[in-house]
């Protein structure tokens, strides 16, 4: 899946996403010391990072 979404499968990504979104939110908002608002942000920039990662 991983491979798939790198070659650029918008259906790949969608799935990371569902699939791992929640974990890395819990993380960023460990981090925040529970400010949501932070946490859900840094979470999606991760995404959007990865996304753009070569």
């Amino acid at each position: 899946m991983v491979r798939e979404a790198q070659a650029g499968s918008e259906s790949a990504w969608r799935r990371l996403f569902e699939l791992h979104f929640d974990a890395v939110y819990r993380f960023c908002l460990a981090l925040a010391a529970g400010r949501r608002e932070l946490a859900e942000e840094t979470a999606q920039r991760s995404f959007v990072a990865a996304a753009q990662l070569p």
